[in-house]
């Protein structure tokens, strides 16, 4: 859609107001939830042509089990992608100390949340990914919250180092179900 210019004195119609909204922003996708009999989510075909980028929103994580994190791995036609996964963030716990944390051709891309309490959701992170379905490598933004007996912070980025065109991904615990982990995917609108 071509961009509209208004002018002093333009009448704003109901239609350019829809059309507006319409056209901007995040576009919801699909969400998906645990419960304590399940150690991960599977999400399929959410990632395509009609989106280049997309935001991945979590904002609950409860493990069974005490100390554990969520990892990533990308999907296509609903297979994990298990190698060639490059992340890093610097991370901060309230008390000053040190949460960096890397990974080099490792299995997943480690999100950054981890939760030392299986009696509290105490952890959450968006994920922006960057052009998951074209034939390229692909690129996240990554900021997460944890908790390992105090609070802390990660802001990094990953990467998968193969061009392949993703039409998903998975995120599951390093052992242990979930009590719960809620996750919702949307698109950046083009237009």
């Amino acid at each position: 859609m071509a961009i509209k210019t208004f002018t002093s004195g333009s009448v704003l119609t109901a239609s350019d107001t829809n059309t507006y909204l319409a056209n901007s922003g995040l576009v919801y996708i699909s969400e998906g939830s645990t419960s304590s009999s399940v150690i991960g989510l599977n999400f399929n075909n959410v990632f395509s042509s009609t989106y280049d980028n997309y935001r991945i929103v979590i904002d609950y994580f409860r493990p069974v089990t005490a100390s554990r994190f969520v990892a990533l791995q990308l999907r296509v036609g609903g297979v994990d992608t298990a190698t060639n996964y490059y992340y890093a963030y610097r991370g901060i716990y309230t008390d000053g100390t040190s949460a960096d944390l890397v990974g080099v051709a490792a299995a997943f891309v480690d999100i950054g949340v981890f939760n030392s309490s299986n009696t509290l959701s105490l952890s959450s992170a968006t994920i922006d990914i960057f052009a998951p379905n074209k034939t390229e490598k692909t690129f996240f933004n990554i900021n997460s919250s944890l908790f390992d007996s105090k609070f802390g912070a990660r802001n990094g980025m990953a990467e998968h180092d193969t061009s392949t065109s993703f039409t998903g991904f998975s995120l599951y615990t390093n052992g242990g179900n979930m009590t719960t982990l809620r996750c919702k995917i949307y698109g950046y609108r083009q237009a």
